[in-house]
């Protein structure tokens, strides 16, 4: 599969109690593609050397965010050793999405334009500042904006046509 294929969900953070539990900080502040999906389900834990398949057997609301749990994963121990990985699904496992609804992952590659249409440049890349989204933009002679992923700045995207129409900060 390639990237498109799949959507992260959140991050994971510590184990939480004895049994293999491990808090996950869901990207969407609702939650909406977790609880959306029927476990068991494949995923994959995305970390900075390499990538592991597990199977999410455990998705529970909790004052926090999410606790998670993984097959073969039953102690403390092990789901601290889960830290800091993306936990991402195929996108074919998502519900389908409502009008003007898109994944934030559908950005990389889109041309932004200012709400003028003055073309700013493209969406290189997006990060995760621990409050919103946030769009890389790279601009004609290699200049680089950082805009938030968020309704006050990005007014508009057409999936089509891969614009995006943002209001700059």
């Amino acid at each position: 599969m390639g990237d498109r294929d799949r959507l992260a969900l959140g991050l994971l953070g510590r184990p939480h109690g004895l049994h293999g539990e491990i808090a996950l900080r869901a990207f969407d502040p609702d939650g909406r593609g977790l609880s959306a999906v029927t476990l068991p389900i494949e995923v994959d834990l995305v970390y900075l050397a390499g990538r592991r398949r597990e199977t999410l057997v455990v998705a529970r609301r909790s004052p926090d965010g999410w606790q998670v749990r993984f097959r073969g994963v039953d102690s403390r121990e092990a789901a601290a050793a889960l830290t800091k990985a993306r936990l991402e699904v195929a996108r074919a496992l998502m519900p389908p999405l409502h009008e003007g609804e898109f994944y934030v992952a559908d950005l990389i590659g889109a041309t932004v334009l200012g709400m003028d249409e003055q073309e700013l440049g493209v969406v290189e890349s997006l990060y995760w500042n621990g409050a919103q989204d946030v769009m890389v933009v790279r601009g004609q002679g290699g200049a680089e904006l950082m805009i938030p992923a968020v309704p006050a700045y990005l007014r508009r995207f057409d999936e089509s046509a891969m614009r995006a129409w943002v209001e700059v900060p």
